[in-house]
C-alpha cells in the first residue's frame, strides 16, 4: 500500500465552517433529519466532533486513539487543541511542535 498522510483540518489551519457544515448537511438530509440552522451549525465548529457527535472520532486525543486502533502512525501536533502530556498519553509515535516539524516528520515517513 502505498503510503498516506491523513490530515486532521479543525480550524488550526483552516476555516472548516464550510466543509464540515456541508458533510453535517448532506447526512441529515440523507438520513432524513431537519435540516439545522445556521447557528446550530457554527455550534459544531471547534469542539471535538466526539462532542458534537458522540458515535464518531474528534480531533485531539481521540484523532490519536483512533489512529492507533487501526494501526496508522499517530503525529501529534503541540500546537493544537491537545497538550503535550495528552498526545504521549494517547499514543503519538512522534509530536510536532511547529509546521516544520510536522513537514520534516512526514517526509521521513515517507521516505
Amino acid at each position: 500500500m502505498p503510503p498516506h498522510v491523513y490530515l486532521d483540518l479543525d480550524g488550526t489551519l483552516t476555516d472548516p465552517f464550510e466543509g464540515i457544515s456541508k458533510c453535517i448537511l448532506y447526512a441529515v438530509e440523507k438520513l432524513g433529519f431537519p435540516v439545522p440552522s445556521e447557528q446550530r451549525l457554527q455550534s459544531c465548529i471547534g469542539p471535538p466532533l466526539y462532542d458534537t457527535f458522540p458515535d464518531m472520532v474528534g480531533d485531539r486525543k481521540q484523532d490519536l486513539l483512533g489512529a492507533v486502533a487501526n494501526d496508522i502512525n499517530a503525529l501529534g501536533v503541540s500546537y493544537g487543541y491537545g497538550s503535550v502530556d495528552e498526545l504521549n498519553n494517547t499514543g503519538a509515535a512522534e509530536i510536532a511542535h511547529t509546521t516544520n516539524d510536522l513537514g520534516n516528520i512526514i517526509a521521513r515517513w515517507l521516505s
